[in-house]
């Protein structure tokens, strides 16, 4: 960053830091390599697939964390320690999901009707171990 007094004498500082702005800061840092790779798999379109699943997954669940059971921080000393109360926040927010879950009932009735006598020949016919049923049950019995 540049300091004001530092552009005051210079011939090109308004087109390096503008009319308006008082100094002139530079956005490089010793992991700009690092930082590029990144954006430049981020815009790949495995990337950008990733970033969709991961908004709809992880994100509206730490956003609730945060937001509504008031982990901003956690007040612990030790990452053992940090993720115990991860998981208790996460069986919290599971419960809370699993509490308000009502089962979808079924519009309809399902009557189970009889099967009529020649399905039962049909199907001993072509199952395979139709000689051992045909034996052990004398009501299946070809007439």
């Amino acid at each position: 960053m540049a300091k004001a007094s530092d552009c005051k004498s210079c011939p090109i500082r308004e087109q390096c830091k503008g009319k308006k702005a008082s100094e002139k800061r530079l956005h490089h840092t010793y992991y700009k390599a690092q930082y590029e790779r990144m954006v430049k798999r981020l815009s790949s379109r495995f990337g950008k697939r990733m970033m969709r699943i991961r908004s709809a997954t992880v994100e509206p669940v730490l956003g609730s964390l945060i937001n509504y059971y008031g982990l901003r921080q956690i007040n612990t000393r030790s990452r053992e320690a940090a993720a115990k109360v991860m998981y208790v926040a996460a069986m919290a927010y599971n419960l809370k999901k699993y509490l308000r879950f009502t089962p979808i009932e079924q519009s309809g009735m399902v009557i189970a009707l009889p099967v009529p006598d020649q399905f039962y020949y049909i199907l001993i016919y072509f199952c395979n171990s139709h000689c051992d049923y045909i034996s052990s049950n004398p009501k299946f019995k070809p007439k």
